[in-house]
């Protein structure tokens, strides 16, 4: 089953995991475009996010998104979304997904998580970026995001040439494979860049690639 079209007057939006006795798996193209929402949550039944399925859509408190999905090209694409978006284990991002996107400043990006070519392109208020360890990055992913001031590689995370290509003043740096759980707090939590240049526990800057 997929979701076609909202018709719904509700903001808090929480996609059913079946109806009528058959999984939800996908929610359709367009199907919430242009709605203004407060929270959307999604059950695990759900593979894949269609193209421009919450294009231009207000969903500024919680966007909870499910593990090993596919979200298509332009899904949220100039969307306003919350301050901190969580990319779940497994899911795949494809091209311009959250490009343009407005409020959201920080990006969570969990392990074995593909962020593909453009995939956040022009996100004018993103700040910080923590990756965890398996998570791939490709050429451009988060290109020209101006005002990004860090983004955090933890253990062994793939990137390509230019994957942090913000044109702008950016660190790249590297942490543990274990701090990622910390630092995904501080992210959830606002405490992320609040280190000091003299904390022994700030990550090592690296050389961008």
């Amino acid at each position: 089953r997929s979701i076609v079209k909202y018709n719904g007057d509700a903001q808090t939006v929480e996609i059913p995991s079946e109806i009528d006795g058959h999984p939800v798996t996908e929610v359709g193209a367009e199907a919430f475009r242009y709605r203004k929402l407060n929270a959307v949550s999604f059950p695990d039944s759900i593979t894949t996010i269609g193209k421009q399925a919450f294009e231009y859509c207000e969903i500024p408190d919680t966007l909870l998104l499910p593990e090993n999905v596919a979200i298509s090209e332009d899904a949220f694409s100039y969307a306003k979304l919350p301050v901190v978006v969580t990319i779940p284990a497994g899911t795949t991002i494809e091209k311009s997904a959250f490009s343009y996107c407005e409020n959201m400043e920080r990006v969570v990006v969990e392990p074995g998580a593909i962020i593909k070519s453009r995939a956040f392109g022009y996100c004018g208020d993103l700040d910080y970026v923590v990756c965890a360890e398996d998570s791939h990055v490709e050429t451009n992913a988060f290109e020209y995001c101006r005002k990004m001031k860090q983004a955090i590689l933890c253990g062994d995370v793939e990137t390509e040439e230019d994957a942090f290509n913000n044109r702008g003043k950016l660190e790249v740096t590297a942490a543990e494979a274990g701090e990622y759980d910390l630092l995904k707090q501080s992210a959830l939590d606002g405490s992320l860049g609040e280190q000091t240049d003299s904390s022994p526990d700030e990550p090592k800057e690296r050389p961008l690639e």
